[in-house]
């Protein structure tokens, strides 16, 4: 199944690569339609890399379907020309890793992704990741590779402008693989869209709903979000992004349903033209009822994150 996705990914980039290779238009003469090459302009590359951290450290009664103390770190290349862009990320991801914690994981995720800009507003993407994850059943033992592989196929849409809203969606396609090597197949959404309100030449303010979704085999997860976030120009180099979410719906069927806040204080600063970083920090709270009818669960979480990029 790895094998045959793969080859899918190969041939969907050969036939994105052919369609940006040439260019053709129809002729109109008196009986006959005719397909006339034109030349196309050859457009500069643009480079990029980037790399990034980011944390997650949680307090509470954790209980069925509960969290751990994560921690990721990536890096990743972006290629532009024209209306395409190819990127690949790599990203390693561990969990569990603090005392108390039943159980431990890490991870390795790599991503490919090749973006086309359709219109002047909207874009379309095509992305494969490969996942591989290791797991430990106890804390202090030693890591055991290859519990689990997930291949994803991921087709998404980015736009601005549109309806005058601005905003994303992706859907993914997940098969995963475990040390039996039997295979199950699940899916996924995100999306974020909403309009922009510039207040003044400082201040534009992004309301936004959000929606999330995984279902798997036994494992069904739902969160819709509102959102708000203020975007305040402080000088020429730095942007400060404070923003609030609150989770409307949020659950994992059979298992708990949650209210959810959050409060988030992030930033970008423009170190020179090439160079530039983006940082955040949040609070994160949440009630938890469960559907066994237990005692309900309080649960907070802590966030931080940093990334530094640069074009060449």
């Amino acid at each position: 199944m790895k094998n045959i996705i793969k080859t899918s990914l190969i041939i969907c980039g050969m036939a994105f690569l052919f369609a940006s290779c040439s260019e053709y238009k129809v002729l109109e003469t008196t009986e006959v339609f005719k397909i006339e090459k034109t030349s196309s302009e050859v457009k500069p590359w643009n480079f990029s890399a980037r790399t990034y951290a980011e944390v997650e450290t949680y307090e509470g009664d954790l209980g069925e379907g509960g969290a751990e103390d994560e921690a990721f770190f990536g890096v990743g290349v972006n290629a532009a020309s024209g209306k395409w862009s190819y990127d690949l990320n790599v990203e390693k991801r561990g969990g569990g890793t603090t005392p108390g914690s039943s159980e431990g994981w890490e991870q390795n995720r790599v991503d490919y992704k090749v973006r086309y800009q359709a219109l002047s507003n909207v874009g379309v993407q095509l992305k494969y990741r490969d996942e591989t994850q290791a797991q430990k059943k106890e804390v202090g033992e030693p890591y055991y590779q290859g519990s689990k592989n997930r291949d994803r196929i991921e087709i998404g849409t980015d736009w601005g402008g549109v309806l005058k809203t601005n905003g994303w969606f992706v859907v993914g396609f997940d098969t995963d693989t475990d040390t039996s090597a039997e295979e199950s197949d699940g899916t996924y959404w995100e999306g974020d869209f909403g309009p922009s309100f510039k207040i003044n030449d400082k201040l534009t303010l992004t309301p936004t709903i959000y929606t999330t979704g995984e279902d798997y085999d036994g494992y069904t997860y739902r969160d819709q979000q509102i959102r708000l976030m203020a975007s305040y120009k402080l000088n020429d180099k730095i942007t400060l992004m404070p923003r609030v979410r609150y989770s409307i719906g949020r659950e994992v069927k059979e298992i708990y349903e949650s209210s959810r806040y959050r409060f988030e204080f992030m930033g970008n600063t423009q170190w020179d033209p090439k160079t530039s970083s983006f940082w955040g920090v949040a609070y994160d709270y949440q009630n938890r009822e469960m559907k066994d009818n237990s005692a309900d669960k309080d649960l907070s979480m802590v966030w931080g994150y940093f990334s530094l990029s640069h074009s060449f």
